[in-house]
């Protein structure tokens, strides 16, 4: 999986590209509100692919482990620090061990930003 969240002038918004293999299972664009802060696009990007995870499962495709690849330091720091985030970085770990608990593995990936990358 491959997510991007971005402040651009024409506004803000967050991508998700999931893989199965090489195959691109699933795509997901967000429109988000330009009251946005820098960080909260990729964290948003992380739920949703959090919660594609839980529908693509319904419908039996499980791989049991997720790797998540992102260009964004400060979400994967956010979501190890163990004090308490803010809200969204809650809702993140709580879908996290929810995951967890099913037997999921889900493990993150920092990549370089680097225009047209789709995943790895």
């Amino acid at each position: 999986m491959h997510i991007e969240g971005s402040k651009y002038q024409r506004g803000i918004g967050s991508g998700v590209v999931i893989f199965k293999g090489r195959d691109i299972i699933a795509r997901k664009k967000m429109k988000l509100e330009d009251t946005c802060s820098k960080k909260q696009p990729k964290l948003v990007a992380i739920h949703k692919t959090l919660e594609e995870i839980v529908l693509l499962n319904r419908e039996r495709i499980s791989p049991v482990t997720a790797i998540i690849y992102t260009d964004s330091r400060v979400s994967l720091d956010l979501l190890r620090k163990a004090k308490k985030q803010s809200f969204l970085v809650e809702v993140i770990r709580k879908q996290l061990a929810s995951l967890e608990k099913r037997e999921w593995r889900i493990k993150f990936s920092w990549v370089n930003a680097h225009p047209g990358t789709l995943g790895k």
